[in-house]
């Protein structure tokens, strides 16, 4: 990510200023490293902070001059302690605090679009370390089963309403698609524990997020991510791998959660 974005400022005109990149990568990693500290006593390298600000520095355009980068590196950080069941945080951070950030600053916030232009070679590296994270964190199966349910509805949706099948692969081959199905939904802190959960997760994403784009909402991945984490999809992600009663007591806990009776639960420190 950190070669993405200096690319960025270099080579391809991603329409970022290296404040912004200093403002999400900065502020993300303070935050983490105060969070810690008030947390556990300690002082560490905040590499979620680092990682997080380098993804929304890579992804997140704004017209502040650096304000709004800073406020999304806050978020971000802010979500992964805030925001926790038994004891894991439940949204991907820089996908909270990119959703976020669209939602409370629809007009000045938005997400890089085609900055990837024609620079083949780039898009061909993009893929190759997109690849490589993959394999490291062991989520292939995540990235096979959001990335093919997706292209599958968009096929689709273009044979039953005859669009042509170019858009279809103009979409597939989006940059930031790319990035968002090696470095967002296969987050192993993030995803379900099961193989089976793991791959109905990334199911219902490109579902949600193809109903989204049939409906015409900018950056439908992005919000299809963030309300399938809202949901928490906690019952549909043990498919497979749990009985009736663990199913009943999954869904238990979502019910109760939503009106505040977490039994036996930690929401945050």
């Amino acid at each position: 990510l950190g070669a993405f974005n200096i690319i960025g400022l270099t080579i391809v005109d991603f329409r970022i200023t290296g404040v912004q990149i200093l403002s999400a990568v900065g502020i993300a990693c303070v935050t983490e490293i105060v969070l810690i500290a008030r947390q556990d006593r300690v002082i560490a390298f905040p590499a979620s902070g680092l990682i997080s600000g380098l993804g929304l520095a890579f992804l997140l355009r704004s017209d502040s001059p650096y304000l709004l980068h800073g406020l999304c590196g806050f978020l971000s950080i802010a979500s992964k302690y805030a925001i926790r069941i038994e004891g894991k945080h439940i949204y991907n951070p820089t996908n909270f605090g990119i959703v976020l950030l669209l939602l409370l600053f629809p007009d000045n916030a938005w997400i890089t679009g085609g900055a990837w232009g024609t620079y083949f070679v780039f898009v061909i590296e993009a893929v190759n370390i997109a690849l490589f994270v993959g394999y490291r964190v062991g989520r292939f199966h995540v990235a096979i089963a959001w990335y093919g349910t997706l292209g599958l509805l968009l096929l689709m949706q273009a044979a039953f309403t005859e669009l042509p099948v170019y858009t279809v692969r103009d979409r597939m081959q989006n940059g930031v698609l790319i990035i968002f199905t090696f470095f967002m939904i296969t987050d192993p802190k993030t995803s379900p524990n099961t193989w089976s959960g793991r791959v109905v997760y990334a199911a219902a994403t490109a579902v949600v997020a193809f109903i989204l784009m049939v409906a015409e909402v900018r950056f439908a991945a992005f919000f299809a991510l963030f309300f399938i984490r809202v949901s928490r999809l906690r019952v549909v992600a043990c498919a497979g791998t749990c009985d009736a009663g663990e199913a009943r007591q999954s869904w238990r806990r979502i019910v109760n959660s939503r009106f505040g009776r977490i039994e036996g639960q930690t929401l945050g420190r």
